[in-house]
């Protein structure tokens, strides 16, 4: 969703579905700002459903992804399957301020080969996201052990990486 929605706009663009019991904007631990992305708890299964069928709506210029989630917020989604050969992982929900020596100590007793953190070309604004490549099998099972583990402040998701194009 656009980082200006409010719970308001939420509330208009659902009111359709059903009734509402609660609508919970996600936002930075920083900032306060919005992150674009809530949890909406709806009175019935019904008016979840129908929610559903509004996947790919255009709002404030943004085609947003609406999913189910489980309870506590945890999206129904397979992680991504390992390519064939491949020893990276994506790293993401990263602290803004975090440096590689962070991430190293992180995966400390794994043999990281390289780092990549990702930035806007045009402003060298961090992401929040990367990957790390690394030299066996060993360090990689490691690393994905950590999904969710708190890095400065921030559960950190770790899962398979997978070329541009892929699904997963």
């Amino acid at each position: 969703m656009p980082y200006d929605t409010t719970e308001a706009d939420i509330l208009e663009l659902f009111e359709e579905c059903g009734a509402i019991d609660n609508v919970h904007c996600m936002k930075f631990a920083d900032t306060q700002k919005f992150k674009g992305l809530a949890f909406i708890t709806f009175k019935t299964e019904a008016a979840a459903t129908k929610a559903l069928s509004l996947d790919g709506v255009n709002m404030g210029g943004r085609h947003i992804k609406i999913e189910k989630a489980k309870a506590g917020g945890k999206v129904l989604r397979a992680p991504p399957k390992r390519e064939p050969g491949s020893l990276s992982v994506y790293i993401g929900n990263l602290n803004w301020d975090i440096k590689k020596i962070d991430i190293m100590r992180f995966f400390k007793g794994c043999a990281i080969d390289d780092i990549r953190l990702a930035h806007d070309k045009r402003t060298g604004d961090f992401h929040g996201y990367g990957h790390i490549d690394f030299s066996d099998e060993k360090s990689l099972k490691m690393a994905t052990k950590m999904d969710q583990k708190e890095l400065l402040g921030r559960p950190v998701k770790v899962s398979y990486a997978v070329s541009k194009g892929s699904k997963g």
